[in-house]
């Protein structure tokens, strides 16, 4: 308020040819502002186009037709410890800790000790363990696909 009211009170004519220049230059600054706003404004409707049916439901079981459900072949399920480490769910749990699941799957599964990780975060270390190729980072586009990106040998 004080910035517009002390102009007014203070105004003299010999200010209005400075008060011209700083018009055309504001004038100048507000333009290039609305247009950088309505590009923005149209990206974000863009982006919210893109991303409107991202939480939709997925189905919760899908009939399996291919080589492996005809064959009878076992199939191989990972689990891997991003958080819920190996060593606390199974080498030193907390005394009297009854995890019986747990242990019914440590009964039936394979346990690989001698392996080198791909690298220390999630993101990319998963894509190199289901592609079998170290992976140097992973991109996710607005319409949920996954970008893998690999450095050549």
């Amino acid at each position: 308020m004080c910035a517009f009211l002390l102009p007014l009170a203070l105004w003299r004519p010999a200010f209005d040819e400075r008060f011209k220049a700083v018009e055309r230059f504001a004038s100048t600054l507000l333009v290039f502002s609305a247009v950088s706003g309505s590009v923005m404004l149209g990206q974000y409707a863009w982006f919210g186009w893109k991303a409107r049916s991202l939480n939709a439901e997925l189905p919760l079981h899908h009939t399996v037709i291919g080589p492996a459900a005809r064959t009878g072949r076992p199939r191989v399920i990972w689990i891997l410890f991003d958080e819920l480490s190996y060593e606390q769910v199974y080498e030193s749990r907390f005394p009297g800790l009854q995890l019986p699941s747990f242990d019914a799957l440590a009964a039936q599964s394979t346990v690989f000790t001698h392996t080198i990780p791909a690298g220390i975060f999630t993101g990319d270390v998963l894509p190199s363990l289901m592609t079998g190729e170290p992976v140097d980072a992973t991109r996710a586009s607005s319409d949920g696909k996954v970008a893998v990106y690999t450095q050549p040998r």
